[in-house]
């Protein structure tokens, strides 16, 4: 599957306004990964442009997983049965 969207995508093409719950989703998964708040900073940036978020908020949100003061809510997409 990811395979098929990666093709689908232009290379080099940023990922214009994410949604605040998909930044957090990815924050949650590289934090996962034990990569530093920079470095998930830089690989954000990389992805969806410059302003997407600053390194300062995104290791707030680091902070807040942490300690678990942090609740995701993740929408559910409608799959068929």
């Amino acid at each position: 599957m990811c395979g098929l969207v990666l093709h689908r995508m232009k290379l080099n093409s940023l990922i214009e306004n994410p949604a605040s719950y998909e930044n957090h989703a990815v924050i949650w998964f590289l934090n996962a990964k034990i990569l530093t708040a920079a470095k998930i900073n830089q690989q954000m940036c990389g992805v969806y442009g410059p302003s997407v978020m600053s390194e300062w908020k995104v290791q707030q949100s680091v902070r807040q997983f942490k300690d678990g003061s942090c609740v995701m809510k993740i929408k559910e997409a409608a799959h068929p049965s």
